[in-house]
């Protein structure tokens, strides 16, 4: 996975003064996992905002897991 700088610079300007984080949260990723690293968003690629179940209580994920076998 190759990242063009210019990719990067352009990222950082199309996100440059967005503020709230959970708005904006599937967006700045769909965008940064495929405009940025050029990898392929699906619904089977990426899931966001899953429940995990830890030795504690339930918690959110923010962030994207890749799908196990999806390439």
């Amino acid at each position: 996975m190759a990242i063009e700088n210019q990719d990067a610079v352009n990222f950082v300007k199309r996100w440059e003064g967005k503020g709230d984080e959970k708005q904006h949260c599937q967006q700045f990723w769909t965008d940064l996992l495929t405009n940025v690293m050029h990898n392929r968003v699906t619904n089977e690629t990426v899931k966001f905002e899953y429940q995990v179940q830890p030795r504690s209580p339930v918690l959110h994920r923010r962030v994207f897991a890749p799908v196990q076998g999806a390439h």
